[in-house]
C-alpha cells in the first residue's frame, strides 16, 4: 500500500502478487492489485482480479466501478456502462460512479447523457472539479456560453484547480 501511495506501481504489483500468492482469496488484495494494474495500463490483468471478486461478491461496489473504468479505457463502452449502472444500483449516491458513467458517455459523444450524469454527480459532491470541467466543456459544445461560464466561474471562485479554468477551453 505504501508503494501505491508513492505511485510506485511496479513495486506495488510485485508486493501484491506475493501477497495474493499467500492469501489467494483475500478480496482486499485482489482489489488493490486490480487497481495497480489499471494504473499500469494493464487493463486485462486488472479486470481479471475485479471479475474474481465479483464471482464471489456480485455486489462489490469498488470491483464494479473499477471494472467499468478498465472496460472504458479498453474502449468497451457498452460493457463499461453495464458495470457503472450495476455499481449505481448498489450505491446510487456515488459521485464517482455518476462521474465515471458521464465520462463513458462523453467519450462516445453522448453529450446529453454525459451532462445528466455529471449534474447528478454534482448533487452528491458539489466541489468535484472534474465534474465542473466536463459540464463546462459540454455547455460549450452545446453552444451555451453562459452555462459554460457559470461552471468555469465556480471552479475559479472555489479555487478548485490551479490557475484560471478558462484554460481548459484553449
Amino acid at each position: 500500500v505504501v508503494f501505491m501511495i508513492l505511485e510506485r506501481f511496479n513495486e506495488s504489483a510485485t508486493c501484491l502478487e506475493r501477497a495474493i500468492s499467500l492469501a489467494p482469496e483475500n478480496v482486499n488484495i485482489m482489489l488493490n492489485i486490480g487497481v495497480v494494474y489499471i494504473k499500469l495500463k494493464k487493463y486485462n490483468d486488472g479486470s481479471k482480479y475485479f471479475k474474481k471478486i465479483l464471482a464471489v461478491i456480485p455486489t462489490h461496489f469498488s470491483a464494479l466501478l473499477n471494472l467499468g473504468l478498465a472496460c472504458m479505457d479498453m474502449g468497451r463502452y457498452k460493457e463499461a456502462t453495464t458495470h457503472f449502472e450495476r455499481a449505481l444500483s448498489i450505491n446510487p449516491e456515488s459521485y464517482e460512479a455518476h462521474h465515471a458513467l458521464g465520462r463513458n458517455f462523453k467519450i462516445q459523444g453522448k453529450v446529453e447523457e454525459s451532462t445528466f450524469c455529471f449534474e447528478k454527480a454534482m448533487t452528491f459532491k458539489t466541489d468535484y472539479p472534474q465534474n465542473q470541467i466536463y459540464l463546462a466543456i459540454n455547455s460549450w459544445i452545446e453552444g451555451s456560453w453562459e452555462e459554460c461560464r457559470k461552471h468555469i466561474d465556480h471552479i475559479n471562485n472555489k479555487n478548485l484547480c490551479k490557475g484560471n479554468a478558462m484554460n481548459i477551453l484553449e
